[in-house]
């Protein structure tokens, strides 16, 4: 079995793709097989990409007829492909240090009981220019690097995956093959942008995961990022609120989580009604509702809401977001008190 099965999914990342090749072959470890996959460009990504079709490192070159619409339907197609212990999901447009494979297998070798590690990150503008560390700007990251741990266990989810996020990006985490197997793929499959997060979350849940301080991937930022325009569309919001409504009821029992998912839902409340998101956020302040994140008063005063919004389109009326606003101020104090 090879060692590691290394999955490049890519759409519309021509400019970027000789320097995330490049930085694959030339890692200091050496026993992986390499995963192409193309959406459907509609740039020169597939000429390419055919240019490596034979390299003795490429397993396969797969190219889409038609654009899925999501990348998470490329990272399932390549889990099931792949054929090696450890899983990396190397994005087309970031690029690596030579050393990040040897120093992530070697922290997996040495744990078997973690399901992924990942490591701090250089982000990079579109050129390569160094941007400064993700642990610099990350408040999440730069906060979990002074409690001096490496080992990030699932009591951990409320102050670092709900609201915010460790890991800051994919290309810098290396899975577990089991681990990554045992999410669900059929949902993971629905997500546009968060299903990362999904991710995580999926696998801290059964397995402990872990944090490597040092700065082995490269994450580009760019005019293109499809994080940007997820945001800009609201598709980021309407993932999330899934995410909540999966997780909700595996969650609501660690000490913290309610406050955190009665945060979530002020943060994403009305910004996810403005996009129109009403039937998502109806599913989640029900199950919200079932394992008490929210008191009853609350959760009918918000299901108005969603009822006025659904009914009559445009719906803003100041006094009544106003009102809401304070309503989810309160809910927070209250969660707060209970959960302290």
């Amino acid at each position: 079995m090879v060692a590691v099965s290394i999955i490049v999914p890519n759409y519309n990342h021509a400019a970027f793709l000789h320097e995330r090749l490049d930085s694959i072959f030339q890692q200091s470890f050496q026993d992986f097989e390499l995963i192409l996959l193309d959406d459907a460009s509609s740039d020169d990504s597939v000429g390419l990409l055919s240019a490596y079709k034979n390299h003795p490192k490429v397993r396969c070159l797969e190219v889409n007829s038609k654009n899925s619409g999501s990348v998470f339907q490329q990272w399932v197609k390549g889990i099931k492909l792949a054929q090696g212990q450890y899983i990396w999901i190397a994005e087309s447009d970031d690029f690596a240090h030579p050393e990040f494979l040897e120093r992530t297998v070697a922290v997996l070798d040495r744990n078997p009981s973690i399901g992924f590690v990942f490591t701090d990150s250089e982000i990079v503008d579109a050129s390569g220019m160094r941007q400064g560390l993700a642990s610099e700007k990350s408040n999440m990251i730069s906060r979990f690097k002074k409690l001096d741990r490496e080992v990030v266990k699932h009591t951990d989810i409320p102050n670092y995956f709900i609201n915010d996020l460790l890991v800051y990006n994919v290309s810098s985490t290396l899975f577990r093959a089991d681990a990554l197997r045992h999410i669900d793929m059929d949902f993971l499959k629905q997500f546009y942008n968060a299903g990362d997060l999904y991710t995580y979350i999926a696998i801290l849940l059964k397995t402990d995961i872990f944090y490597l301080n040092e700065p082995l991937n490269y994450f580009r930022v760019h005019s293109e990022n499809t994080t940007k325009s997820n945001i800009q569309n609201g598709q980021l919001h309407r993932d999330r609120l899934l995410i909540m409504a999966y997780f909700t009821p595996l969650l609501y029992t660690i000490a913290g989580c309610k406050h955190s998912l009665s945060l979530f839902i002020k943060r994403h409340f009305l910004v996810s009604s403005d996009f129109g998101f009403i039937s998502e956020l109806q599913a989640l302040l029900k199950v919200y509702r079932k394992f008490e994140v929210l008191p009853l008063l609350t959760y009918w005063h918000l299901r108005c809401f969603c009822f006025l919004k659904k009914k009559v389109p445009g719906y803003k009326p100041y006094f009544y977001r106003q009102f809401i606003k304070r309503q989810l101020g309160q809910l927070i104090k209250h969660t707060y008190e209970v959960d302290g």
